[in-house]
């Protein structure tokens, strides 16, 4: 007799380094339809050849990182929407937002969130890639560095949580199975997968996954394709500084900042069309959220900076043109380049009146990551 699928989509969400590679295949052994781009040949011997060479013959790298090139997004978004029972591998943040975000929220999917310290994760980045995957503004000191870009990796899986605790509300109690949906919005579920868990009990950890994501197929497949080499620059002989409970609420973890963004509904119907947007209450690690106001500042002093400029000389301009018979109607600013550009007088006006408005809701940006600041740090 056939097994017969389910009718949802499966997603593994995960920054880079969190055994995510490897979870692709123990779904693809689960019976979910893994949609990946296949990866250059050549590319993937030079990586191996580089990771040998950096941490020993032992090393042994994924021979496919599970990923869906740019380039092959659009061949693979088709297939995923017209496969039933498929996935793929979402990569923290950009899953989130976009093509990726769309994807998970257009028809009924389950998420499988892998969690892992992030201090293992940052150190495994390092280990494999010219530079960890992580967008956090440079420190000059190393050790500042460090720590600012594990607490955007702590940041990127709180984040992703809550979005999905969101997402899990919004779609209410509509179900995968038997009852019509009240509210318009797909059906989605998701659960926190921990590596360490994965590590210490597989076949305990890959159950809860099969009955999860409902597999027709028998685990033990599966858990032959766990490798626990694979999981890498563990910290079991270490206190864990940066450790993160999956089981925790993310407003509730350690160190984190809930931040409400201003202007901003936290879930926003749209009564024509029945959808429902992520919402802007997001959560960061306190260290990220202070990195975050700096460049924010940075941001609102060079608006400020350019409002300056640009006023000065329309001032000019209407000052010399009280002198002449022949008035002029443009200026002349400095561009970020540096180079000089001309301008109409009109156009040099609404830019101010741009810039001002870029200036106060910059300026809301910092008094919410302010006050949520302090409220963790008076606690």
């Amino acid at each position: 007799m056939r097994p017969t699928y389910p009718e949802f989509n499966v997603v593994v969400a995960t920054p880079p380094r969190s055994y995510s590679s490897s979870m692709v295949l123990i779904l693809d052994a689960l019976g979910v339809n893994m949609v990946y781009s296949t990866e250059d040949p050549v590319a993937t011997l030079r990586r191996e050849l580089d990771m040998r060479k950096r941490h020993g013959s032992h090393f042994v790298m994924n021979d496919n990182f599970g990923e869906i090139g740019r380039e092959d997004w659009d061949r693979c978004e088709k297939e995923i929407l017209e496969t039933p029972y498929s996935g793929f591998k979402a990569i923290l943040p950009a899953a989130l937002g976009g093509k990726q975000w769309g994807l998970i929220t257009v028809q009924p999917t389950k998420a499988i969130l892998m969690w892992r310290d992030p201090e293992e994760i940052y150190e495994s980045q390092r280990a494999c890639y010219i530079r960890p995957r992580v967008a956090a503004p440079v420190a000059e000191d190393p050790e500042d560095d460090r720590a600012r870009k594990i607490a955007a990796i702590a940041s990127y899986m709180a984040q992703a949580k809550l979005a999905f605790m969101k997402r899990q509300e919004q779609s209410g109690r509509v179900r995968f199975r038997g009852e019509k949906a009240e509210k318009r919005v797909a059906p989605f579920d998701f659960m926190t997968l921990s590596v360490d868990d994965l590590r210490r009990e597989p076949i305990e950890t890959i159950a809860k996954l099969a009955a999860f994501i409902e597999s027709p197929i028998p685990i033990w497949n599966a858990v032959e394709v766990f490798d626990p080499a694979k999981v890498r620059f563990r910290h079991d002989d270490k206190p864990r500084l940066w450790y993160m409970s999956p089981k925790q609420d993310p407003r509730d973890m350690r160190q984190m900042v809930t931040v409400q963004l201003p202007d901003d509904a936290d879930i926003d119907p749209d009564e024509d069309e029945g959808e429902y947007r992520q919402g802007r209450e997001t959560v960061m690690h306190l260290l990220t959220a202070k990195v975050n106001r700096v460049e924010i500042e940075k941001a609102k002093a060079k608006a400020e900076d350019r409002i300056a400029e640009i006023e000065k000389a329309l001032a000019d301009l209407h000052e010399k043109n009280g002198r002449r018979k022949k008035k002029r109607d443009e200026i002349t600013v400095k561009a970020n380049d540096g180079d000089e550009i001309t301008m109409h007088f009109s156009i040099a006006m609404e830019q101010v009146e741009a810039y001002q408005v870029n200036v106060e809701s910059l300026a809301a940006r910092i008094s919410a990551l302010s006050a949520a600041i302090d409220k963790v740090e008076e606690s």
